[in-house]
């Protein structure tokens, strides 16, 4: 069981989009990601410095393009298996759903998720 949310994103993502390739029986709940699963950029920067007026230039040497996923759609994050909803009012009442399908996955309890 692998939680995500909305502030998944960048190598993160990059992350989900393998583990789901390497491992198809994880299983994803919460919700969709923000960052993009179809590739990811600046992961090695390197400073240069111009040699006459010593100005330090910030480049990245690396562009990726991760294994394509089922669940991954160019542009768009990863969607869950398991949606979780979430909303303020839960929150005040002292109920946490993400903490409810961590015990029910936990438990057994929690249904099979979609075949990817």
């Amino acid at each position: 069981l692998v939680l995500i949310d909305g502030l998944t994103e960048s190598a993160a993502v990059e992350m989900v989009a393998s583990l789901v390739r390497a491992r198809p029986s994880v299983v994803l709940a919460g919700e969709r990601t923000s960052g993009a699963c179809d590739r990811h950029r600046g992961e090695i920067p390197v400073v240069f410095t111009t040699p006459r007026l010593q100005i330090p230039v910030i480049v990245s040497l690396m562009d990726i393009g991760i294994v394509h996923s089922p669940d991954c759609e160019p542009g768009i994050g990863i969607a869950p298996d398991l949606e979780v909803p979430w909303s303020i009012e839960e929150f005040q009442s002292g109920r946490d759903p993400w903490r409810e399908v961590v015990d029910g996955w936990r438990s057994g309890s929690a249904s099979d998720p979609p075949s990817r």
